[in-house]
């Protein structure tokens, strides 16, 4: 105790300017750690960022093929939500615009590049051959590739005279003036086949998001026009659509078994199953659980119990409700503004998580991961973030303690005791850096789930829809 009053005294015998630069000193070095956690996680970690910009892989579409592949389309975002949605980052990240392949070990077995945030993949055998139906979401098409992706057909927009579908879609509406690279946000493209909805042809269910449009073609025609050069889609082959004034940036539509069409409303909150013959909506679901959807994104209606599986994005859940709405069971972990679901053959669900890069397949009703795959840097990604936000805090705690105990000492140097509220002060910075260097080493999901929240509140501000 002598030697520490000792060495308090000589404290006390320095001057105010030694002070100041030692203290400074201290705080200098703090400071200068913090911000070197900082630069390692954004700029040079292989595993948080890509070419300097933090990218990481949003997941979107994810769908299991018979031998238990999983098809995967995926796009590049940024930690605070900004996707490549201009010509020149697209093309500085179309390498990270990609369709790939994954086995059931989650390597990826093949990769093909070169697309634009491509939302859908509907892998289809047609005429005895393979193809792969893509909306290139930001490239303003859907496209028709074979198996060596070769690309046979597409359906562009920007080719449709929209006046000849609708005639209050006139020359200077927004459907016929091609504005910007994404004008269109065409996110969603389903193969119909003739056969299974009663009809001589076979269709495309395509959704065009900033039209509010939601449309079916004749793909036997456009099939068969495509042989004799027109590759682009024609306005007679167009022979339903529904949307305009009704829906607000919808996703993924389906058609179900009766013919109708199911439509996630996204901004307008809500599920709608629409007569195709009528175009009224016949049921509409706007909440589970009690809470309202927020950014609903799909639904997968399955006629064998009645029930819908919905990807509820904006509560980052995907819940499965009955008809009339009631909640039957509810998924949350490790989904950050999640995509998709999927029913699979064995009952269990596939989930595309996008934001949080994390597919994940879950048994039901047990609601066990029974596996799961982080897309590129995925959940490297966003647990460095959270070990970054933890190691902030506890450096920030440790120098709010050591400048408290310098202040302390400085004032109290004569005396062998400190008063009640100063170690009251002290006892709670330590119990500070305890806690946050217990989250950093031992609870990482509860910090993982934690940054989600700050993550996706950001990334809802960016207009990740």
């Amino acid at each position: 105790m002598k030697k520490r009053m000792q060495a308090f005294a000589k404290w006390g015998e320095t001057s105010t300017f030694q002070r100041i630069t030692y203290i400074t000193i201290i705080v200098s070095i703090q400071i200068l750690f913090v911000i070197t956690i900082l630069y390692f996680h954004y700029f040079i970690n292989p595993n948080s960022s890509y070419n300097n910009n933090s990218w990481t892989e949003l997941t979107l579409d994810a769908d299991r093929l018979p031998n238990g592949d999983t098809l995967v389309t995926s796009s590049p975002i940024t930690v605070t939500g900004n996707i490549a949605k201009n010509p020149k980052t697209a093309s500085i990240y179309s390498e990270m615009n990609q369709l790939y392949l994954l086995d059931p070990n989650g390597t990826i077995k093949w990769r093909q590049t070169g697309l634009s945030f491509p939302h859908e993949v509907d892998y289809v055998q047609y005429q005895g051959n393979y193809y792969y139906f893509i909306a290139d979401t930001n490239n303003d098409s859907a496209k028709m590739f074979d198996s060596d992706f070769n690309l046979i057909w597409e359906f562009r927009p920007e080719h449709i005279n929209w006046t000849e579908i609708n005639p209050a879609w006139g020359a200077d509406s927004y459907f016929n003036n091609p504005i910007d690279y994404g004008w269109t946000h065409l996110n969603d493209v389903d193969f119909l086949f003739g056969s299974e909805y009663n009809t001589t042809y076979d269709s495309l269910l395509i959704s065009i998001n900033r039209f509010d449009l939601v449309l079916l073609l004749n793909f036997t025609a456009e099939f068969d026009e495509h042989l004799v050069g027109d590759d682009f889609g024609s306005v007679e082959n167009i022979y339903w659509w529904y949307g305009p004034g009704e829906i607000n940036l919808q996703h993924n539509p389906d058609m179900l078994p009766n013919g109708n069409i199911i439509i996630c409303d996204s901004h307008g909150g809500r599920v709608i199953e629409v007569n195709k013959t009528t175009k009224e909506i016949v049921h509409a679901i706007s909440s589970a659980g009690g809470k309202p959807f927020v950014i609903v994104k799909d639904a997968d209606y399955n006629p064998i119990n009645d029930n819908y599986l919905i990807t509820d994005s904006g509560n980052n859940r995907i819940v499965i409700i009955d008809s009339t709405g009631e909640l039957l069971w509810e998924w949350k972990r490790d989904l950050a503004i999640p995509y998709e679901a999927d029913w699979l053959e064995n009952g269990n669900i596939l989930i595309s998580g996008a934001t949080s890069g994390v597919i994940q397949e879950i048994s039901f009703p047990e609601a066990k991961v029974v596996w799961v795959y982080y897309a590129n840097s995925g959940k490297d990604f966003y647990i460095i973030t959270a070990r970054t936000v933890c190691i902030f805090i506890l450096m920030l705690s440790s120098l709010t303690f050591t400048n408290r105990l310098l202040i302390i000492l400085k004032l109290r140097k004569t005396e062998e005791t400190f008063s009640k509220w100063q170690w009251v002060r002290l006892s709670f910075l330590i119990i500070l850096i305890i806690t946050f260097l217990f989250l950093c080493i031992f609870a990482r999901k509860i910090v993982y789930s934690v940054t989600f929240v700050v993550l996706v509140t950001l990334q809802r501000r960016r207009g990740i829809i």
